[in-house]
């Protein structure tokens, strides 16, 4: 059961304009970062999905690999 995360409900920072296939970062409206990989046609293939919780602290990451989650890990202190 893969997700698939699209460039729907976060945006890249003004310095950059989202590649459809490449590496992008996205970042929510407060300025945390979403979403970083590798995309193919504008989904993400390679990379990570950062998840935060209702205080705004990183609660999980998920792991994609090939455009399918490969599940969440506890976040480290310094991973980003």
């Amino acid at each position: 059961a893969g997700s698939t995360i699209k460039n729907e409900e976060h945006t890249t920072n003004a310095a950059q304009e989202f590649d459809p296939n490449g590496y992008n970062v996205l970042y929510d409206k407060d300025g945390n970062i979403r979403v970083k990989g590798d995309f193919v046609n504008g989904s993400l293939f390679n990379g990570k999905v950062f998840h935060y919780d209702n205080n705004g602290l990183k609660s999980s990451i998920e792991i994609f690999t090939r455009g399918k989650s490969q599940g969440k890990l506890a976040p480290e202190s310094n991973d980003q």
